[in-house]
């Protein structure tokens, strides 16, 4: 298996962290982003979207992170399971589940205020 990547792309990164963590023998090969390769023939039958990181396989090739993070755990574990064994075999994890329902920064949020109301010409209660 190669993987094609680049050292500044952190999702890039975040696959060979996993791959170095787990003792994975698999070929990394650095993509040169100046002379357009994301953009080449061979590359974007890799990757339709011209993403990367990108892994061959004798399957075929993945190019989402996460998917080649999966892919490696489902073919066994070296050391202790980096992702929970639930969201590997699950549509989602329960963590991106709860950050789609809780409120983005965007959301408008009312605070309730927390001083009390003094009445006019009195003391507060």
């Amino acid at each position: 298996m190669r993987l094609h990547y680049h050292p500044l792309s952190p999702y890039s990164r975040k696959v060979v962290i996993a791959i170095q963590h787990r003792g994975d023998a698999i070929e990394l090969t650095q993509i040169q982003l100046g002379g357009g390769a994301l953009k080449r023939p061979e590359y974007l039958a890799m990757s339709p979207f011209g993403k990367m990181p990108a892994l061959e396989t004798p399957d075929g090739p993945l190019f989402e992170s996460t998917s080649i993070i999966e892919l490696l755990e489902e073919r066994g574990p070296r050391v202790p399971r980096l992702a929970p064994r639930s969201s590997v075999q699950s549509q989602g994890c329960p963590r991106r589940r709860r950050a789609r329902t809780t409120p983005t920064a965007t959301t408008p949020t009312r605070r309730r205020s927390r001083r009390r109301r003094v009445p006019r010409g009195g003391s507060p209660p």
